[in-house]
């Protein structure tokens, strides 16, 4: 790691807005872990361990290990790329009806008010994976 990237690394820690979501933070300093989208897609037998709610054709939901709020998903391709402009158009399409669901599932099961859903694509955005694009879909609450 250089010292611009620690320099990041260390502002990220501190500008944390969800603290119980440091261990997802502390891991980003390791290189080891590769990509966990792809291992995810690989590792069919594991799909519960994951968190993987349900693989379509040219992508997965899996819940989010370390959410901003309870029932945040990840809606991913297959592919592992990092532009937008590089999702094909059945996956990009696929994603969105993906969306769909997720948040129908979310209202109904955990009565979620709201919803954020977004893309994080590149580090200044806040991406904390940049090589593989994903979906946020976080439910929200009034209150």
């Amino acid at each position: 790691m250089n010292k611009q990237d620690k320099h990041h690394d260390a502002e990220r820690k501190l500008n944390i807005h969800a603290p119980w979501r440091i261990e997802y933070i502390n891991m980003l300093s390791r290189e080891e872990q590769g990509c966990f989208l792809c291992r995810i897609r690989d590792e069919k037998d594991n799909d519960a361990e994951n968190l993987l709610l349900w693989r379509a054709k040219h992508s997965m939901v899996v819940m989010n290990r370390f959410p901003y709020s309870a029932g945040h998903l990840l809606i991913a391709p297959y592919e592992h790329i990092g532009q937008l402009e590089q999702l094909s158009s059945d996956a990009m399409l696929e994603m969105m009806r993906l969306a769909c669901d997720a948040q129908k599932l979310l209202t109904t099961s955990i009565k979620a008010e709201g919803f954020n859903i977004g893309m994080n694509i590149g580090h200044c955005a806040g991406a904390g994976l940049e090589g593989h694009i994903h979906l946020h879909v976080v439910p929200r609450w009034g209150g």
